[in-house]
């Protein structure tokens, strides 16, 4: 799981981010499920296995689910305090509570343990945040309009055309942008875009003369 976040967190380019271990806190009865047996098992195993593999992490008592410790990742965002954005909790409560079970290779009767894991959290606080780090710049593989072709005059809008077909093929997301750029400020107009990429005819140069 922690390799999936961090593959993950790569192809987005996430960089500023830490490991959390969030513990309940003994103190808390209300809170946490009444098994102090089975807390100390789950946050010693949590723990063991981070220690493993070798990533460093901080722990936060009192942040743990009702259920386990869990494994949070902090991400720093631009504006404001730090959050979770990925979760991984470790669950012995539940699996016990719904009665689970399964047969070993040995053939003995054993409970088995429950990973809950969001590796990009809740969709809507993703997309806020990636949004906001990016300034609406998205990598060019997840964004809306990959290439937008702005032919400067109508004497490029045949080539265009034929343009964008490539590309389509190419099954990129692209636009044909048919204003007459020349009219409207020189193209200043591009300087606000936040198309990755812009086809223009003096950049590719004689294939549009």
């Amino acid at each position: 799981v922690v390799k999936l976040i961090l593959d993950v967190y790569k192809d987005f380019d996430i960089q500023d981010f830490e490991f959390r271990l969030s513990l309940r806190d003994p103190e808390d009865k209300v809170k946490y499920y009444p098994d102090d047996e089975m807390w100390n098992n789950a946050e010693n195993k949590l723990r063991e296995v981070l220690d493993n593999i070798g990533i460093e992490y901080t722990e936060d008592i009192g942040e743990a689910a009702f259920y386990g410790p869990k494994l949070d990742v902090q991400v720093n965002p631009a504006v404001g305090n730090s959050y979770t954005l990925s979760t991984c909790q470790l669950d012995f409560c539940l699996p016990q509570k719904f009665e689970l079970s399964y047969i070993d290779e040995h053939g003995q009767k054993k409970t088995p343990v429950v990973l809950h894991r969001a590796i990009l959290g809740s969709i809507d606080r993703f997309i806020a945040y990636i949004l906001e780090e990016t300034k609406g710049a998205l990598p060019t593989w997840i964004a809306p309009v990959q290439i937008k072709i702005l032919p400067i005059s109508d004497k490029h809008k045949e080539y265009s055309e034929k343009l964008k077909e490539q590309f389509d093929k190419l099954n990129l997301r692209v636009e044909l942008d048919e204003r007459e750029l020349m009219k409207h400020d020189g193209g200043g107009m591009l300087l606000s875009a936040w198309d990755l990429c812009h086809a223009i005819e003096k950049f590719i140069g004689k294939n549009f003369r």
